[in-house]
């Protein structure tokens, strides 16, 4: 159930696909976050 450092998030967008992430740990969170915007921002 958690979010990791996101790469599930990136690679469903990546496929059109909706996605819901839930991470407890801030630095896991602050990771994934900036992950999936910079995914967002390349295309």
């Amino acid at each position: 159930p958690f979010m990791g450092s996101g790469t599930t998030a990136v690679v469903a967008e990546r496929h059109g696909r909706r996605w819901v992430g839930v991470e407890r740990h801030p630095p896991y969170a602050d990771a994934a976050r900036m992950r999936i915007l910079s995914s967002r921002e390349a295309g």
